[in-house]
């Protein structure tokens, strides 16, 4: 048999504005990175501490602050969240242990630790996952250092960045 079908009856989401809804044409997304003059010195002994990337290259929702690190969401729902960075200790004789973080609202979401003595050499860091976010709330990377203060982070555009979606 043949019929209409009803669109309009059980249907749920966001109709986008392109079809006369309130939603995003656009689902809200950022990149940003740190730029090869942005060497940050992170002297705090563990404690996580936020890390800003300064230089943002792509930002659908203007939700990136360059000036705090923190991504601000623009709506409610769940995000993607990706981050790198580079670290390397200051002192080739102490140990060290380093942890990336992402937290949400000041809260410890995700998080990935280095637990090999690293010493003086660079270690990458990444951690990645899925962050629910209630609209006005503030997703960021944090870095920490175990066992030993005065580490360095580095912050070249090519070893770290900070990006992130909302899953539709």
């Amino acid at each position: 048999t043949t019929g209409n079908i009803d669109l309009t009856s059980k249907v749920t989401g966001v109709l986008p504005q392109a079809n006369g809804g309130t939603g995003y044409t656009t689902l809200p997304k950022w990149w940003a990175a740190g730029n090869a003059n942005n060497n940050v010195a992170n002297s705090t002994n563990d404690a996580f501490e936020t890390f800003v990337f300064p230089a943002e290259t792509v930002d659908t929702a203007n939700a990136y602050n360059t000036s705090t690190g923190k991504y601000t969401a623009p709506q409610t729902g769940y995000y993607y969240t990706n981050a790198k960075v580079l670290v390397q200790g200051l002192n080739a004789n102490a140990a060290y242990y380093a942890d990336i973080g992402i937290f949400a609202n000041n809260a410890q979401v995700l998080r990935e630790t280095w637990t090999e003595n690293a010493y003086a050499r660079a270690v990458t860091l990444s951690v990645q996952g899925i962050v629910y976010a209630t609209q006005g709330q503030d997703i960021d990377v944090r870095v920490r250092f175990q066992n030993v203060a005065n580490q360095v982070v580095y912050a070249a555009t090519t070893t770290a960045y900070f990006q992130g979606y909302l899953i539709p």
